[in-house]
């Protein structure tokens, strides 16, 4: 449980063997290439031709794959439901990652089709490209048919629309307020008609040539919107050549949806053709990273330590043209942090730590304490051991029945601990639902529950037990951040910082604690000699203020600094107290619901029943939800606040071999590991 040692390697060997020791190093799944070292008559190539190819097979595999997933949703309507009912492919198809683990070798042999694949993609891509323009000629078509079903009451030709040799003929739309002001302003001598109908009024004006000028310049400051068609054919008959346009339209999108229907099974094959060329595309990344000479080139990355013996095994029975070595990381790299944990603490590792950074190498792997504090302090605030039954049993069926692959379950895994950890506090609480000491007492399974509670969070003396147990929590996860700081001042030889600045604040909290602990059970040996070791440690702390400082006021100032800074390690021990607040809240929230819930058969008679069913389940329902996203949020804070900001900064980056990088599907990493075991075992 900690962060890998890892060794940089060093390959050199004829560019004709380029392609298969990628491959190797691919299958491999532990080398992370970075870019060689500078050496005199080499250079860089960076393959942008290779890399623009295989980037526009990525982008077009990931066009179709998305089209795919679009046209799923339309296909879902009712209208296509008859034809998709019995076909499996399009019901069976899935858009996110494969639970399913596969070796390099197998996602490779998906290129045998590759030629067929590439024709789906293209015919995908003609489909798409065929919908959109059915789309564009459907939106200006309906624009239109809104247009001309203003007109529906001239039961003329547009194009007999036209002027005379002395007259001019205005026809168009305005607003039916806009009437009286136009018969106002338009000449005496002007032939006006007017239809009144839903969307405004329909005009037809007729003038003298000379004040067509005038009438035009009246009309458009009444809103006037002149009849922008001219075609040999009546509004009514217009309208209904475009119905027939779009029922034409409709009935080829329908055609080209149910032929994308049919190209469902391929999507299996296409999001495993889509990794594999992601991969090509990371390995073609990589090259861009080698030195060259004109026959040869130099690759170097990082493997982990425990592989050695089987990476450079493997790469050198490739060829006799391969020399191979490996050494430990200089003064001034910075390796990739490679963590190792069970599968359980990199649960909370990928899911917490993950979130705020990345160990840095050669530093403290935080994830074990993580996946203590959070469970414990995730149980301690959620303190319904009800919910956390439900959450454990729900997580664990889930675990059960999907049977994640590698690691992708970490999530439900984590909250199934969580909701252990819930169900020891809860019990030790009583908090079962909301129920209360006197509704449990009355069964004998309650009274079971009862008899392992220790504390009752509506009494007032345990209320302020339990607020005690919060800052007591938060006392113990402060003081360890302040010791793991102090391991890692060690590590770099600063002693006297570890002891007096890190360590004196272990003792000073744990001493206090204890010290405290002592006052309030009136074991005055326990209190004093707590007390003294906690002066011990404040002492201690303002000796660390004036360490290396030479002036007497500096030295003062130095000590006073870090006595000042208490202020923030207190102020972060009352944010423990937020533990306390949202145990009560889950306990009281749920105890209101079972009290609105009861009382409903009182108020409806029979009908309560039914609405007493339905509060207690949208209740408390509604009370696990916002309890456990609340308890997910404030913990996490507590972890990336207060803990992590006692020693961890997150500066690592993290290890990412080449071949990992993957969408759909999951390869098989640590196939080096897998060697190195052979090999042990194989070994008299």
């Amino acid at each position: 449980m900690s962060v890998v040692k890892m060794k940089k390697l060093s390959v050199v060997g004829h560019k004709k063997d380029r392609r298969r020791i990628l491959r190797e190093l691919t299958e491999l799944g532990v080398v992370e290439v970075s870019l060689a070292s500078e050496i005199n008559g080499t250079f860089v190539d960076k393959h942008p031709v290779t890399c623009e190819t295989i980037a526009r097979k990525v982008a077009n595999l990931e066009s179709a794959i998305v089209f795919l997933q679009e046209s799923q949703r339309e296909l879902k309507n009712r209208d296509f439901s008859s034809v998709v009912k019995n076909n499996q492919s399009f019901q069976n198809a899935k858009f996110g990652r494969e639970n399913v683990v596969m070796s390099y070798e197998e996602l490779s042999s998906v290129v045998k089709d590759e030629y067929e694949l590439f024709t789906v993609v293209d015919a995908l891509s003609d489909i798409n490209a065929e919908l959109t323009d059915i789309k564009a000629k459907k939106s200006r078509i309906a624009s239109q048919l809104t247009q001309l079903e203003l007109y529906t009451e001239l039961d003329i030709k547009f194009s007999e629309i036209k002027d005379s040799k002395k007259t001019t003929l205005f026809v168009g739309f305005t607003d039916v307020e806009n009437i009286d002001k136009a018969l106002t302003l338009l000449p005496q001598n002007a032939i006006v008609r007017s239809k009144d109908t839903l969307n405004g009024t329909l005009l037809a004006i007729i003038v003298f040539k000379d004040d067509a000028e005038t009438s035009a310049r009246i009309l458009s400051s009444i809103n006037f919107r002149k009849c922008p068609f001219n075609d040999p054919f009546t509004p009514l008959q217009m309208i209904e050549n475009i119905k027939l346009q779009l029922e034409t339209l409709n009935q080829r999108r329908k055609e080209l949806y149910l032929t994308v229907a049919e190209r469902f099974s391929c999507l299996k094959n296409l999001k495993l053709l889509y990794d594999f060329y992601l991969i090509e595309l990371q390995k073609a990344e990589t090259m861009g990273k080698c030195r060259e000479t004109v026959g040869s080139f130099v690759i170097e990355g990082w493997i982990p330590e425990d592989t050695e013996v089987t990476v450079l095994e493997k790469l050198n029975n490739l060829s006799n043209g391969i020399v191979c070595q490996t050494r430990g990381p200089g003064e001034d790299e910075n390796p990739p942090s490679f963590i190792k944990n069970p599968k359980i603490v990199g649960a909370f590792g990928d899911n917490i730590t993950a979130t705020f950074g990345t160990p840095a190498y050669g530093g403290i792997d935080p994830n074990p304490f993580v996946m203590f504090f959070y469970c414990l302090f995730f149980g301690f605030m959620f303190s319904d051991a009800g919910y956390g039954l439900i959450m454990t049993i729900a997580c664990g069926l889930i675990l059960l029945i999907k049977k994640p692959a590698k690691r992708s379950g970490g999530f439900f895994l984590m909250f199934m601990f969580c909701g252990l950890s819930t169900v020891v506090w809860g019990t030790l609480f009583g908090g079962w639902f909301g129920l209360t000491t006197e509704q449990l007492s009355g069964s004998s399974l309650g009274r079971f529950l009862l008899s392992m509670q220790v504390l009752n969070s509506m009494d007032g003396t345990d209320i302020l037990v339990m607020f005690g147990i919060a800052l007591g929590l938060g006392v113990i996860q402060l003081a360890t951040g302040f010791f793991l700081n102090g391991i890692e001042s060690l590590k770099i030889k600063k002693y006297a910082s570890a002891i007096l600045n890190d360590f004196s604040w272990v003792i000073i909290l744990l001493a206090g604690g204890v010290a405290v602990f002592g006052i309030l059970l009136s074991i005055s040996l326990l209190s004093s000699v707590g007390g003294i070791i906690f002066l011990i440690g404040v002492l201690m702390l303002l000796l660390g203020g004036a360490l290396g400082r030479k002036n007497p006021i500096s030295m003062l100032a130095g000590a006073f600094k870090n006595l000042y800074g208490s202020i923030n390690v207190f102020s972060d021990i009352l944010s423990y107290s937020r533990l306390f607040s949202l145990c009560l809240t889950t306990g009281i929230i749920g105890m209101v619901i079972n009290i609105i819930a009861g009382i409903m058969p009182t108020l409806l008679s029979y009908a309560g029943y039914v609405v007493a069913f339905i509060i207690y389940a949208g209740g408390h329902l509604f009370n696990f939800a916002i309890n456990a996203l609340g308890v997910y949020v404030h913990n996490s804070r507590l972890q990336y606040v207060e803990f992590f900001g006692k020693f961890f900064t997150g500066e690592g980056y993290p290890f990412v071999p080449l071949g990992s990088k993957t969408k759909y599907v999951f390869l098989t990493d640590g196939s080096a590991y897998e060697q190195q075991e052979k090999l042990k075992t194989s070994k008299p």
